[in-house]
């Protein structure tokens, strides 16, 4: 695979927000974080928010290399190329988890209008968002009540 992200279709409209890319160091050196080089921002309804990071460094696309090209050209203004500082690498042990660590530069980092309201649980997400499908902050999932007990026991 070449690129991490791509799209299809050139009608615009597109929203692009809150992604979390993470490329350990085995990742081959031709990969991408996003190429929207045969689009413009204005093809966009929003393209911001998104941390990729590749160890050893990662090359953004292919007209814009670096994020801070991309920055230049409009898309992530708001991007991080920082280590996320994973809970734990990826790997088929965790399902490829990108939970985020204590600390991670992601947290609180997403888009505050356009992120999914929920996180990849189902979790609500509050105010102000982290990048990525794993919300670090959020309420529990449908946290049920224990039943009444049915005896009570007198010592």
């Amino acid at each position: 695979m070449r690129q991490s992200f791509g799209m299809n279709g050139r009608r615009g409209g597109h929203t692009v927000t809150s992604n979390l890319i993470y490329m350990g160091s085995s990742t081959a050196p031709s990969a991408l974080c996003f190429d929207p080089s045969t689009y413009t921002i204005a093809q966009f309804k929003a393209f911001d928010n998104n941390l990729c990071f590749r160890a050893g460094g990662a090359s953004y696309g292919t007209a814009l290399a670096t994020l801070r090209a991309a920055m230049q050209a409009g898309f992530d203004v708001h991007g991080l190329s920082s280590d996320p500082l994973l809970a734990a690498l990826p790997s088929a042990a965790n399902g490829y988890s990108v939970a985020l660590g204590a600390g991670s530069p992601a947290a609180r980092a997403g888009n505050r209008t356009l992120s999914a309201p929920t996180d990849y649980f189902g979790r609500t997400r509050p105010a102000l968002p982290d990048i990525g499908a794993f919300q670090s902050e959020s309420a529990p999932i449908a946290q049920v009540p224990p039943a009444a007990p049915t005896s009570v026991q007198l010592k």
